[in-house]
């Protein structure tokens, strides 16, 4: 039994992993191609165009702040989870084998994460601005 709560706190880990993975791709490449239209877009003067200028934006920061509010929810979960294997793992006194600085390394890559989130959603916002007020 204790087998199968350890393998499947591990799988749960992975998935929560593979869903931070998923929303990071999926947010800096939907920055990227809203920063791609809405540059072209800003060059030129139509109401259509400042339609689907608007549109982007609000979309951009949409999936901005759903993407950090995912990778927190799974960086919470993930820390649950180390949380609960680590109290297995000193019932069972293997714990002096548990890497302590895997929390510290945990946080780190979701502050690496947000900061990447949110610079492309800034950027996928800002520069067609700064297109906009240029013309």
């Amino acid at each position: 039994m204790l087998e199968q709560v350890h393998s499947h706190l591990v799988k749960e880990m992975e998935q929560a992993a593979r869903g931070d993975t998923i929303f990071l791709a999926s947010a800096v490449i939907f920055n990227l191609v809203v920063l791609g239209v809405n540059s072209a877009v800003a060059a030129g003067k139509s109401s259509l165009s400042i339609l689907v200028f608007a549109i982007f934006v609000v979309g951009s920061i949409v999936m901005t702040i759903s993407a950090i509010v995912a990778l927190r929810n799974g960086a919470k979960a993930c820390s649950i989870y180390r949380q609960a294997l680590l109290h297995l793992y000193e019932e069972n006194n293997v714990a002096k084998y548990w890497p302590h600085e895997l929390e510290l390394r945990s946080n780190l890559r979701f502050k690496l994460y947000f900061l990447i989130i949110s610079l492309t959603g800034f950027m996928a916002v800002l520069v067609p601005v700064l297109v906009e007020w240029s013309t």
